[in-house]
């Protein structure tokens, strides 16, 4: 057996001392729990690949939407963007803002409106926006990419909370059979000082 073998079942041994003849009952109820929590985060491996794939299909639904509904024009700022305030060491901290501007849309008609325009731009300057089926300014459209990054984060995400929530309970499970053993010593030892004293 290799060391890193050995040193696995070592731990095992100590954390579930089932066969382990000086083990008291809570040290094999805390051993099954401890089994029974390390199935459930076993289980909850493919239940969090199911809630990612899920969250990854919606999320490219949208964005083959939007990449099919939304498209890219040019506007001219008919006013100046806020200037750009003051950032960390000295720099200027710039940020969009919305700004008037000019865009034609499909039909060739113009429309004037706000759009997110950085800091400092000044009037006149031409941009790139997106716009809807209606021809009003909207965000850029989602990715895949995105779509495959949030359905992996949020899979990744819930298959955590499902092992800080067993380890929770395990942690509270010790602890509570950790004060009930305390509680024994101190009244076994409190009966002994009582024998003590008599003799």
């Amino acid at each position: 057996m290799s060391r890193s073998h050995s040193a696995v079942a070592r731990l095992w041994r100590r954390c579930v001392p089932c066969r382990n003849p000086l083990a008291r009952r809570s040290d094999r109820l805390l051993g099954g729990l401890l089994i029974l929590l390390t199935l459930l985060a076993l289980a909850a491996v493919p239940f969090a690949l199911a809630l990612g794939s899920a969250t990854y299909a919606d999320g490219r639904r949208v964005a083959d939407y939007e990449v099919a509904t939304r498209h890219q024009t040019q506007a001219t700022l008919l006013a100046d963007a806020p200037p750009a305030g003051p950032g960390a060491h000295g720099s200027a901290d710039k940020k969009t803002a919305p700004t008037r501007a000019r865009w034609t849309v499909r039909d060739g008609s113009a429309r004037i409106g706000d759009v997110p325009a950085e800091s400092g731009m000044v009037a006149g300057t031409g941009l790139t926006i997106w716009l809807d089926e209606a021809g009003n300014p909207v965000d850029a459209p989602s990715t895949p990419t995105k779509a495959a990054v949030n359905g992996v984060s949020f899979g990744f995400l819930v298959w955590l909370g499902v092992l800080f929530g067993c380890a929770i309970t395990y942690g509270i499970a010790r602890g509570t059979a950790n004060r009930a053993q305390y509680a024994r010593w101190e009244r076994e030892w409190a009966r002994v000082e009582r024998d003590w004293t008599r003799h």
